[in-house]
């Protein structure tokens, strides 16, 4: 009111606390294979000490999810392996996700990973682009069984990262590249080596 002492500046106080732990769980890559007209969906995962379950969401657009399978977890601080086979699996888009679930409530999903058993369009993408918090990745949909080489070049043609993939056929989405080994703001030049193929050569922004 108009009484100057009925304003306080520090009458009032929020006070934000955080009472969730980090989840120490890491994907290492998510994985879909067509088998006949199922898909074969894998992943592995770094440490997954405190977690508790796994979803299998899929989705249609690659918008909206729904868990199709949940599975326990193997739970040691070692790298872990998973699979499921998607007896659903529709001739049109397919998309798969993992989501881990912690026993305090805490998630952390998997990348997307898209596959088609009407037409097989093979890709080759980097994820995303522009890179803004120092993590991104490669996608390898509808690729045929190689190895593939990936080399980060800087904007003076310096490697400065090389990765071997062992891909086993399919769609794959993996991690190339972390927070704990951050790139400087730039340009940079990532290149896929098949054998026996024209090299791909994809330019991305780091911010």
């Amino acid at each position: 009111n108009a009484d100057a002492a009925s304003a306080v500046p520090n009458r009032f106080m929020l006070t934000f606390k955080n009472t969730v732990s980090p989840l120490p769980i890491g994907f290492i890559y998510i994985r879909a294979t067509r088998k006949s007209n199922a898909t074969l969906v894998e992943w592995g995962v770094a440490d997954e000490s405190n977690v508790q379950y796994y979803d299998i969401e899929k989705s249609v657009d690659g918008h909206f999810f729904t868990t199709i399978q949940t599975m326990k977890v193997i739970g040691s601080q070692f790298e872990n392996f998973y699979k499921w086979l998607d007896v659903t699996t529709m001739q049109t888009n397919n998309f798969y996700r993992i989501k881990s679930v912690a026993g305090n409530g805490a998630i952390v999903y998997s990348q997307v990973i898209k596959i088609s058993l009407a037409e097989a369009i093979s890709s080759i993408e980097i994820y995303p682009n522009p890179v803004t918090d120092g993590n991104f990745g490669v996608r390898l949909v509808n690729q045929p069984k190689g190895i593939y080489k990936i080399r980060l070049l800087n904007s003076a043609g310096q490697v400065i990262q090389n990765n071997t993939i062992e891909h086993p056929g399919g769609s794959i989405a993996t991690t190339l590249s972390n927070n704990k080994d951050k790139l400087s703001a730039g340009m940079y030049q990532v290149q896929v080596i098949i054998s026996n193929k024209p090299t791909y050569s994809f330019n991305i922004l780091v911010k």
